[in-house]
């Protein structure tokens, strides 16, 4: 950043994220005593971050996260007042409102930014195959529900009247052989009482005679 950044008196707002930009954070910024956002995140900035920017009293928006900046973090005036997602992503930096204390820097290393933008990348990737999952299984019940629920019905009902034709066909099989065999009782019983065979004894050929049966 040039330091000619200082002569826009009037600035308000400030955002350099995401340019690769790196060095140290120029002091001159603390002239810029109008400026109420500043955003530097996502650089390659390094050094401490510059006293200077104490005097910055309209700063409501800070955010410095992710860059190579170590040493204590300033607490006066407005740095009093930032969170620790200001910070983030500066595995060096300690101090409020961090809660890594200034004594353990070089103890306690968090990961290299690119693995974290890696693991960041990673994370979102399964969100977007979860949400693709759950919407695929709920429409995938629904069109299983509704298929069920229409083809399913007319497959109950079509068994159901195929099996009472095939009740009703067995029941009148059964009835025709009742019928039959009820009938060729009857002609038997007519055979008996009207075509009587009478054998006679005595010597010769035996003889038929027709007769009419006898009621007794």
């Amino acid at each position: 950043i040039l330091e000619e950044v200082q002569d826009l008196k009037s600035l308000h707002v400030l955002n350099l994220s995401y340019n690769g930009l790196f060095g140290p954070i120029p002091s001159a910024l603390g002239s810029l005593t109008e400026l109420e956002s500043l955003d530097l995140s996502r650089n390659s900035f390094s050094g401490k971050i510059p006293p200077q920017l104490t005097s910055l009293t309209f700063l409501a928006v800070l955010n410095l996260s992710y860059n190579q900046l170590d040493g204590r973090i300033p607490e006066s005036n407005q740095f009093g007042t930032f969170s620790n997602d200001s910070y983030i992503g500066n595995p060096r930096l300690c101090g409020v409102p961090l809660t890594r204390k200034c004594n353990e820097v070089g103890s306690k290393m968090l990961p290299p930014k690119e693995d974290e933008d890696l693991w960041i990348d990673g994370l979102s990737v399964w969100k977007v195959v979860l949400m693709g999952y759950g919407c695929g299984l709920v429409i995938g019940f629904s069109i299983g529900y509704t298929v069920l629920n229409e083809f399913g019905n007319k497959w109950i009902t079509s068994f159901i009247q195929n099996w009472n034709q095939k009740r009703r066909r067995s029941s009148d099989l059964i009835f025709l052989n009742s019928s039959i065999t009820c009938m060729d009782a009857i002609s038997l019983f007519l055979m008996l009482c009207y075509d009587v065979v009478v054998r006679e004894p005595g010597d010769g050929p035996t003889q038929a005679v027709e007769g009419e049966c006898k009621q007794e």
